[in-house]
């Protein structure tokens, strides 16, 4: 299971099937929670293209016999499964019990699975629909209305007139011979049954711009923190310009890491060489070197030592100069004393420990100072249990800001246990474009691959390489594609 924003595999219904009839209940406050949903931003119902192809398929069929399909929900973001989950968790809040679980108490929708803490909906191929009949643009009567919670709503239930049934029955044979798979206890609901993301539960909110721009790799809320960081190092007007018209002239793949080292080029045409961060590395490398033997004690005393040592490096990614205002070393410490996996990312260790298994080359994707000790420690503990795998470690080619170079790399012995390579260039990530000849040939034929950093995860996500990564989650576009608070960590598959 992982959690993503790209809606790029998303279209708008309205679009696709403009003769669909919706009414999304969730961006109202006539539903169970008696509110608007978050995550509703605009009355709208996207899906995957391919499920959403499948309900085209059905709304062709229904209306040879004379009905339409209208649509109560479609994706629903993870902000808003999350919102229905606090909602029942307040026992309080019952003013629309009347009308939606008259029957039931509220202390008991989660234990009896009303409410789950995920849904098929966020995986973006399941709908909420009914049938209306085209003549007289009414709803047919289905024997409970949207979002009943109690046995009336099972597709079983059997004390309904014979006319209900049939409208039932309509709806589902329809729906399954289009490909989706009904659930039993709830009506109205189908996901589609070769779903594209089974194991991806989508976090963008639902609105028009989603789908609009959802190829453009830097947002607009992000190119406007990429200015501001600028802003915040040299708040120089013509410098600034600068930075505008390369935002403002980005193409669709342009990526973060991309853009900050055309800042940086721009600079040094400007200003000369970039600040130094040398002293700033070696205070962290020094740091954690410091830290090294009570550090392996502890990876050597764990049940897993290669999993401990795996989260020792992800906590390390904290020490980044470019995404955090400010470096605590402090909040650094408390950060190696929380490094446990999450129980969620147990699945993800598990595929990377079966793709070891059967691998003969790893490449690591390194990303800052201090981290990079940590980084060995893992590969060390990686090399003890699989002696014959061949490991390549990649740092930056040049300075920017606290990234790893090759003097730290040597400066933490790394090269005892890696072939260290450069990713080429300054850039505060790895662009697979902007590779040297011996970091495309590590890329495209390492059996395994671990990119640590949002820079590297910015670039290198999306373009159809199997790679797992692993970060903290240290600025706003980060906690809201995984829909995790700051400081999280995320250890996550892409295939």
């Amino acid at each position: 299971m992982r959690y993503s924003d790209d809606s790029s595999g998303f279209v708008s219904l309205q679009e696709m099937i403009p003769d669909l009839i919706l009414e999304i209940r969730y961006r109202t406050d006539y539903n169970f929670t008696g509110t608007t949903v978050d995550g509703y931003e605009e009355p709208l119902a996207l899906m995957t293209k391919e499920a959403a192809a499948c309900l085209k398929q059905a709304q062709e069929l229904l209306k040879q016999k004379g009905y339409c399909l209208k649509v109560y929900d479609a994706y629903r973001p993870q902000c808003a499964v999350d919102h229905f989950m606090r909602w029942a968790a307040d026992l309080s809040d019952t003013k629309m019990k009347e009308y939606f679980y008259p029957g039931i108490d509220k202390e008991v929708l989660i234990p009896e699975g009303y409410i789950a803490e995920h849904s098929t909906h966020t995986r973006g191929s399941t709908a909420d629909v009914t049938l209306v009949n085209i003549e007289t643009g009414s709803e047919l009567d289905m024997g409970s209305v949207f979002d009943w919670f109690g046995e009336e709503s099972h597709i079983s239930f059997q004390d309904i007139t014979e006319e209900q049934h049939r409208n039932r029955t309509l709806l589902q044979e329809t729906m399954i011979s289009c490909g989706f798979v009904p659930l039993e206890e709830e009506w109205w609901h189908f996901t589609m049954k070769d779903e594209p993301y089974p194991d991806t539960y989508f976090t963008f909110p639902i609105s028009s711009s989603a789908v609009r721009a959802r190829t453009m790799r830097v947002s607009e809320s992000c190119a406007q923190c990429l200015y501001d960081k600028q802003k915040h190092r040299k708040d120089d007007p013509a410098y600034l310009a600068e930075v505008q018209r390369i935002i403002e002239n980005r193409s669709e793949e342009d990526t973060a890491p991309y853009l900050v080292y055309l800042f940086g080029k721009e600079y040094e045409k400007m200003f000369g060489r970039r600040p130094s961060y040398r002293s700033v590395r070696k205070q962290y490398n020094s740091l954690v070197m410091e830290m090294e033997d009570t550090l392996v004690k502890s990876i050597e005393a764990s049940e897993d030592s290669l999993k401990k040592a795996l989260m020792y490096a992800r906590a390390g990614n904290y020490i980044d100069f470019g995404a955090m205002n400010h470096v605590s070393e402090e909040t650094f410490l408390s950060l190696l004393n929380q490094s446990e996996m999450r129980p969620e990312e147990e699945e993800t260790y598990a595929s990377f420990e079966k793709q070891l298994s059967r691998a003969k080359t790893f490449l690591l994707i390194c990303d800052n100072c201090g981290e990079i000790v940590l980084d060995r420690l893992f590969v060390q503990q990686l090399k003890k249990k699989y002696p014959s795998l061949n490991v390549t470690a990649m740092v930056r080619k040049e300075e920017v800001l606290n990234d790893a170079i090759e003097e730290d790399a040597y400066d933490v012995h790394f090269e005892k246990y890696a072939r260290i390579i450069t990713n080429g260039s300054s850039a505060a990530g790895c662009i697979a474009e902007m590779l040297d000849e011996s970091g495309k040939e590590a890329l495209d034929t390492a059996d395994v691959i671990l990119s640590k950093g949002q820079g590297n995860y910015e670039s290198l996500s999306g373009q159809g390489r199997h790679i797992f990564y692993s970060f903290l989650c240290k600025c706003d576009l980060f906690t809201r594609r995984f829909h995790v608070p700051e400081l999280t960590g995320m250890f996550v598959e892409e295939k």
